[in-house]
């Protein structure tokens, strides 16, 4: 016990405690904001899945229908584009993520 009071007492004396506390404490921070931002990514991702199973489900359906070219390509509904317009704007913002993700990996990393 004594041991531990000990060293309690020398790191609160110690000159640079203080910058060590900034620094566990920016540590903490920039992992909670970390587990956010994954949490952020998983669900964009899982959105990205579902947007891209409907697309495949109309461009099926428009297949059924003949809803095709002379060359074989399925015609593109109103309702497909903009999906695929969605899709676009999601993978943007996707890729924003990831990036803000991997750069706070390397601040913490570096911290």
């Amino acid at each position: 016990m004594d041991r531990a009071k000990a060293f309690e007492t020398f790191r609160k004396s110690y000159r640079k405690n203080e910058a060590m506390e900034e620094n566990r404490q920016k540590l903490k921070d920039l992992f909670q904001s970390g587990k956010s931002l994954g949490q952020d990514l998983n669900e964009t991702r899982i959105k990205m899945k579902g947007i891209t199973n409907q697309i495949e489900k109309i461009r099926q359906e428009n297949a059924m229908r003949g809803n095709v070219d002379a060359e074989g390509n399925i015609h593109k509904t109103p309702e497909e584009m903009a999906l695929q317009n969605q899709l676009v704007q999601m993978k943007q913002s996707y890729n924003t993520q990831y990036h803000s993700l991997k750069e706070m990996k390397s601040e913490i990393e570096w911290v």
